[in-house]
């Protein structure tokens, strides 16, 4: 129930538009604004790169949630990866890149 309050005021302070749980995760597109507008998997979280580990405490502030990454090819979301970690997040999963993210959660919606 917090997650889902967490996410909910998230959204409504414009910080995760399309924000939600896919499949008890959440997954967090850490490419940048535009790559993420240009397509992106249905519910997943802009959190640029530079800025992940802000973005992922406002909206999951539980150390704990189960947490999916995934950029372009991988590189990015390795470091979103070891930003969260340093922040005591340790559910974490390197997707690697936008087409594994397409295969697992489905096709790219704008």
């Amino acid at each position: 129930m917090k997650r889902m309050l967490a996410l909910f005021f998230a959204c409504a302070m414009g910080l995760a538009e399309a924000a939600e749980l896919v499949d008890g995760r959440l997954v967090v597109d850490v490419r940048t604004p535009q790559e993420y507008a240009s397509g992106h998997v249905k519910g997943a979280l802009s959190a640029p790169v530079d800025r992940v580990g802000d973005i992922v405490e406002q909206v999951a502030p539980d150390r704990g949630t189960p947490i999916t990454l995934y950029c372009r090819r991988g590189r990015r979301s390795e470091q979103a990866l070891q930003a969260l970690q340093s922040r005591g997040y340790h559910k974490l999963e390197n997707l690697g890149g936008l087409d594994e993210a397409v295969k697992r959660y489905g096709p790219l919606v704008r």
